[in-house]
């Protein structure tokens, strides 16, 4: 059984009743977003986040670091940023990847940060499912055209709602346990 980590009401109901929300996916669409001091690629997928995650940082210079944003935890692991003791090899990052994929997809008590300790590429998996993409743009824009995403607006849907599910709760534990993560509180936008 597939689980979701985001939900979204459809437009033409009126009640907020739990019932009412349906799993949410994006459209397979890409947007530039273009900042004051920074532009991204906000990336709606609808499926396979990580492996699309994998194809975007995999001609990256290497090695790579790895942060997990915990912002919501209902066990031992308090909620904060949990960043990898040491920048580890794609190969490694890429083990990870795949072995908590799952929890990355289809879990919303966190998000997911890697990025070039050579570049300034960088990912962010948030717990929308949204990936955002910095550094060198074109190239994640010619992977993400490779792979059939197509230009257009990425929205969240509101109002939605986030599922933590207790199916995962021995997964996020594993996952906690396998650095010594080195912690830092939350920053305000890390829960957007």
């Amino acid at each position: 059984m597939r689980l979701s980590k985001f939900d979204a009401r459809p437009v033409i109901s009126t009640t907020l009743d739990s019932e009412q929300f349906k799993p949410f996916r994006f459209p397979d669409l890409w947007q530039l977003e273009t900042h004051k001091t920074f532009s991204r690629l906000r990336i709606g997928p609808a499926s396979r986040q990580i492996g699309l995650a994998l194809d975007l940082c995999k001609t990256w210079e290497c090695p790579v670091w790895v942060l997990v944003v915990v912002v919501a935890s209902s066990d031992e692991w308090k909620e904060g940023r949990y960043q990898a003791p040491h920048p580890v090899a794609f190969d490694e990052a890429e083990m990870l990847l795949w072995e908590y994929q799952e929890l990355f997809e289809q879990d919303g008590r966190l998000n997911l940060w890697i990025g070039s300790s050579e570049t300034n590429d960088l990912l962010v998996i948030d717990r929308h499912n949204l990936i955002y993409a910095y550094g060198d743009l074109e190239a994640a824009q010619t992977t993400l055209t490779e792979k059939g995403l197509s230009e257009g607006e990425v929205a969240i849907p509101y109002p939605h709602t986030h599922h933590y599910h207790a199916e995962y709760d021995q997964t996020f534990r594993t996952l906690m346990a396998r650095w010594d993560w080195v912690f830092s509180e939350l920053n305000p936008e890390d829960d957007d």
